[in-house]
């Protein structure tokens, strides 16, 4: 899919992935619309994030692997991206 994001995060034990999602999502999300008012409005209902996400645990990987996976991944698009 083209329109996802990935985040390697190392969360604070006791924080829960859907707390961080949140918070992620919504800072994100305000910070934007801070930004460029006007941008809520091209978006339907002025949503910027859809309502769900996904996580995994990395525990059976490195860093440097998570992290090239995040930058180099198969999408053509992306490996554009990381090389920014």
């Amino acid at each position: 899919m083209s329109d996802h994001v990935h985040v390697v995060a190392d969360l604070p034990s006791g924080m829960s992935p859907a707390r961080a999602a949140m918070l992620l999502k919504g800072a994100s999300a305000r910070d934007l619309f801070a930004f460029e008012p006007k941008f809520r409005k091209r978006l339907w209902a002025g949503h910027f994030w859809a309502r769900g996400y996904f996580h995994r645990s990395a525990g059976d990987a490195d860093l440097a692997t998570i992290t090239h996976y995040v930058r180099h991944g198969n999408d053509s698009r992306q490996q554009k991206l990381a090389a920014y």
